[in-house]
């Protein structure tokens, strides 16, 4: 683990970008991460829409962190493309604090 990272960062998973690794088809395209105060998460309308939030999610961070990250950031998400049909992609913030944001590319 790198210095200065906080010890939860390591237990969050790598993201799956490679469609050979990832779980069926689900979440080839999503990204995540964690970064230094917040998990992030990145996917296009496109996927949101096909295979769904909960899917793309569950398919970047796996484990007890998808359990703590992705219901949050789901139902962020699921907002987010209700106000804003028409938007490229969508990103979304889940805080260690429990602080979520979400937004638009």
């Amino acid at each position: 683990m790198a210095v200065g990272r906080p010890a939860v960062a390591a237990a969050v998973p790598a993201p799956s970008t490679d469609p050979a690794t990832a779980e069926g088809s689900v979440g080839t395209m999503a990204q995540g991460g964690f970064d230094r105060d917040h998990w992030w998460f990145k996917i296009s309308r496109v996927e949101l829409v096909t295979i769904g939030a909960g899917a793309a999610c569950s398919a970047v961070f796996r484990g007890p962190v998808g359990a703590f990250v992705c219901p949050p950031l789901v139902a962020a998400l699921n907002w987010a493309i209700g106000q804003f049909p028409v938007a490229n992609g969508f990103w979304g913030e889940v805080y260690t604090n429990g602080r979520v944001r979400v937004g638009t590319y």
